[in-house]
């Protein structure tokens, strides 16, 4: 009898530990997929916030290549 109820105590014990590092490892990989998606929006928004400011460059500089042609014309 004790032989068996010392079994069944180790059996839970493994059944435990395996449930208790499938949890960890679950969490650490939803964490990590949680980061590299923060990271891909970081990028994307800096990639838009870059395209954004060469779009305001060249429209400034049509506009001032324009008016330099318009004054020179007149």
């Amino acid at each position: 009898m004790i032989i068996i109820i010392i079994i069944i105590i180790i059996i839970i014990i493994i059944i435990i530990i395996i449930i208790i590092i499938t949890i960890i490892t679950t969490t650490t990989i939803i964490i990590i997929i949680i980061i590299i998606i923060i990271i891909i929006i970081i990028i994307i928004i800096i990639i838009i916030i870059i395209i954004i400011i060469i779009i305001i460059i060249i429209i400034i500089i049509i506009i001032i290549i324009y008016r330099n042609d318009r004054e020179c014309g007149s």
